[in-house]
């Protein structure tokens, strides 16, 4: 069987994190599957030269995404007819192409599924609201073009349904998990030591749902509570992100610029490092599917704090702190609480252990994708 194998539109995010792992357990398994990958040029990046070696006799290298080109899309739509493959198989859609034969589109788009008016009102403008919809029913008349559809959530399942009015028989769910090289290192977890500075990590591209704006405001409420107390919240933007200048400019205007420090943007391979020299999760998002920062932090025992919504309580249940969406009080008072409670966060960590240790593993989450691909091929469901 040959599977054209799409991760043409991935540019950042976690999305990046699943396509190579997903590529890893290719080249590793006996899975029947003769794959030919079509990729951004983000996505090889994250590979490791030998990786890329492995795989360059089978892969085409996008430079510009589908969404943007319409010669890409005709590239992509003729790659799958070169490569005579049987089914296609889009890891996070949508593709932008109407492929013959069959094929099974992943979604992981919140906007589209199950975005809600806390999101909308993060965009901040009724422009910046009508250019979202507009890319909402854009990119939900693409996600209709597939045949199978797999997703991360059971949200993002009724969406599907009830936005989308897909069949809920041809929607399969997956959980997301964290890369195999945060399973394999061995932490401990890290309660501050007196005086140290506490570094908050919030491992994100800059989306409007991910409401990294509220940093500053999160930060000025720490230090009104608690003068004394060390901390910094860890950025992973690229230093030219237009995100990161909002955030830096009013970091400046509330007075708390040295408690923002952005590292740049982190390779795959390298995120347990970051995580390891940090002590908190962070993630103050409004809109979710099922983000990898909550089992990767769970897998190097580090507590979490986030919004209280039903994506996080879906992914962490009670291996998190949650405080009111868009209350940066809130938010910070809960921080606060976790600081000056070594038992509260030797509960969380140990909580986070028993919720990860019922999660996939890279390699049960690939099985599963090739189960579903075999049987959609097998079924003709196309």
């Amino acid at each position: 069987m040959k599977v054209l194998f799409n991760a043409s539109t991935l540019v950042k995010g976690g999305a990046l994190q699943v396509a190579t792992s997903f590529i890893r357990q290719a080249m590793c398994n006996k899975d029947g599957i003769v794959w030919h990958y079509a990729l951004s040029k983000a996505v090889v990046k994250e590979l490791t030269e030998a990786e890329f070696a492995g795989i360059k006799a089978s892969t085409t290298v996008f430079e510009v995404s589908p969404a943007r080109s319409k010669s890409v899309r005709k590239q992509l739509t003729s790659l799958h007819a070169d490569t005579g493959s049987d089914a296609v198989f889009t890891l996070f859609g949508p593709a932008y192409v109407k492929f013959k034969g069959p094929h099974i589109c992943g979604v992981a788009d919140g906007w589209v599924t199950h975005s809600g008016i806390l999101a909308f009102k993060a965009l901040g403008s009724v422009s910046s609201v009508m250019r979202m919809l507009l890319t909402i029913v854009y990119k939900a008349f693409w996600f209709r073009k597939a045949n199978a559809w797999i997703v991360e959530a059971m949200p993002a399942k009724q969406g599907l349904v009830n936005r989308l009015r897909i069949k809920p028989e041809l929607i399969h769910v997956i959980s997301n998990t964290c890369s195999q090289f945060y399973r394999n290192r061995q932490v401990g977890s890290r309660f501050p030591k007196h005086g140290e500075k506490v570094r908050l990590l919030c491992l994100s591209a800059y989306f409007p749902g991910k409401n990294l704006k509220i940093l500053p405001e999160v930060a000025m409420h720490i230090r009104a509570m608690n003068a004394q107390l060390d901390f910094e919240f860890v950025l992973t933007l690229p230093p030219d992100d237009s995100g990161l200048n909002q955030i830096i400019d009013k970091a400046k205007l509330l007075g708390v610029e040295e408690h923002i420090c952005n590292i740049g943007t982190v390779r795959v391979s390298d995120g347990p490092d970051v995580y390891e020299r940090c002590h908190i999760s962070f993630l103050p998002s409004l809109l979710e599917t099922f983000s990898a920062n909550y089992p990767e932090a769970m897998a190097m025992k580090r507590p979490i704090v986030t919004t209280d919504l039903g994506f996080a309580h879906d992914a962490c249940k009670d291996a998190a702190l949650y405080y009111e969406p868009r209350n940066a009080k809130a938010a910070a008072e809960k921080i606060l609480m976790l600081v000056n409670s070594p038992d509260l966060w030797a509960q969380l960590v140990d909580n986070g252990s028993k919720v990860l240790a019922e999660l996939p593993t890279p390699e049960q989450r690939f099985e599963r994708y090739i189960e579903i691909i075999k049987s959609c091929n097998a079924e003709n469901a196309c």
